[in-house]
């Protein structure tokens, strides 16, 4: 179990500390720690993610200093904690504290006396910490100002809303229709224990009925991608020609110009652009292992252009 944990800190920490895109830091951790049980080392990182806000609120009410004042690795350490007290089915009360303090003491040395005594205040008091219902931005774990803009547009639905937005999303992927189709890939994942079906919402997505696509060779040698439905379709939407050239200017982590290099057919261009230097390695590393060739990463005096883009786009929002 504490591998498990340590692999869920890890992407924690990648997506806290270093500003990494969950999904390659939960990925890069499991490939780690080979033995976790990737499933639910994904669930847990991506419920502590989702819950932040909330997470600091019930921390904030029992350090003594409140939140600002616990360190990075050991508040991690402490929303991982409450995150399994309140969510993790699987994991009783007393087993989320042993787990978190024995994790403290791995990651967070000097730290595992303080995660007790939190963890147990939270566990004795959770019932008056956790009632924030009027509090929706706490609750929900949304930033004030997506909440106010909500109720200004839906108005008694926005709970609703949030709570739906809340739920954690279906595991979908993408074949990559230059190496395969996608009712060879569902027979070829079979072989490797992943169950997928078709979706009515889009005729190029399947979702994840059972098992871990991720960890497996086909995914591994370029025959399929991680991608949200909502990302397929807005390229679908888009509808890119073979030949066409295209400029993408917020393209990491690359996923969504390695869809548009499948829908030409590998014919034309892609110019992927970011404003991060770093990330433009993880479009190269997308490109290579779907063993796409049209995708052109530009020189890094292109990337001041990306960054005033991004001005551009934040200013109409």
């Amino acid at each position: 179990m504490l591998g498990d944990w340590l692999a869920v800190f890890e992407s924690l920490k990648d997506c806290y500390i270093d500003d990494a895109y969950s999904n390659i830091a939960v990925n890069e951790a499991i490939e780690r720690h080979k033995e976790c049980s990737s499933g639910f080392v994904r669930a847990f990182t991506k419920g502590v993610l989702r819950d932040s806000m909330r997470l600091d609120y019930c921390i904030d009410k029992l350090a003594a200093k409140g939140v600002s004042g616990v360190k990075k690795r050991t508040l991690i350490v402490l929303r991982m904690g409450i995150y399994a007290i309140d969510s993790l089915d699987s994991v009783p009360e007393y087993a989320a504290v042993s787990e978190a303090v024995a994790l403290s003491k791995k990651v967070s040395k000097g730290s595992d006396r303080f995660v007790n005594a939190v963890l147990r205040g939270y566990i004795r008091e959770k019932e008056n910490i956790s009632s924030v219902d009027d509090n929706l931005s706490i609750k929900y774990s949304f930033p004030e100002e997506v909440v106010a803009l909500l109720k200004s547009q839906y108005g008694d639905e926005t709970e609703k809303l949030l709570a739906a937005l809340n739920n954690p999303p279906d595991l979908v992927i993408r074949p990559n229709t230059l190496k395969i189709s996608k009712d060879a890939l569902i027979e070829q994942l079979l072989k490797e224990s992943v169950e997928c079906g078709r979706t009515q919402q889009d005729e190029n997505a399947l979702v994840v009925i059972k098992g871990q696509p991720v960890g497996s060779k086909l995914f591994k040698e370029g025959y399929f991608s991680v991608q949200t439905l909502s990302s397929i379709r807005a390229i679908e939407a888009f509808s890119p020609k073979r030949g066409c050239r295209v400029l993408d200017m917020c393209a990491a982590p690359g996923g969504k110009s390695c869809a548009m290099a499948e829908i030409m057919g590998d014919e034309g261009e892609i110019v992927a652009c970011d404003i991060y230097p770093h990330r433009l390695e993880l479009i190269k590393a997308q490109a290579a292992r779907l063993e796409i060739g049209i995708i052109r990463i530009p020189s890094l005096s292109c990337i001041p252009i990306a960054i005033i883009a991004s001005m551009i786009i934040e200013s109409l929002i």
